[in-house]
């Protein structure tokens, strides 16, 4: 029914797959999306809970599957060596600013950038330490700065 209502409203809907639910990760959760059809919906996908779930080794993939169903990239810093010690400490090391990513983000860019995707892309932030001013500040310069580099936005 929530589909059916957006639609009467003129609204899209992006299913955001989230790890340590039924659909952690986007190529789990595309499935559903291709079979509800519907040009309302699409699919997100999101860097931390792809690294979360593991599937890092498999981003290229991700976005070759989800190409054509993809509603948004959502994306923050992440160390590379995750703390599995609980959930909020994997979400202490998978969402960091930009600028304070281990995790080398240039791949994940290039592939918004060969995927084609012209939609949102979001930043996510879990309790950060500084204030949202600088927290967004830091991240929109690291983000300039790596689309620079990768060609994103050309």
């Amino acid at each position: 029914g929530i589909l059916e209502y957006a639609e009467s409203k003129g609204v899209k809907i992006v299913l955001y797959p989230h790890y340590n639910t039924y659909y952690p990760t986007t190529l789990e959760a595309l499935p559903l999306v291709e079979k509800i059809d519907s040009p309302s919906l699409s699919i997100g996908i999101n860097l931390c809970h792809e690294l979360m779930s593991d599937q890092g080794h498999r981003l290229a993939e991700t976005f070759a599957s989800a190409q054509h169903r993809l509603g948004a990239v959502i994306l923050s810093g992440s160390l590379i060596e995750l703390d599995r010690t609980s959930v909020r400490s994997m979400n202490d090391s998978t969402i960091l600013s930009l600028d304070e990513s281990e995790y080398n983000l240039r791949p994940f860019m290039r592939l918004i950038k060969e995927s084609g995707f012209e939609g949102p892309v979001g930043f996510i932030n879990f309790n950060p330490e500084t204030e949202p001013k600088d927290y967004l500040s830091r991240s929109m310069k690291e983000w300039r700065r790596l689309c620079a580099e990768v060609g994103l936005g050309e």
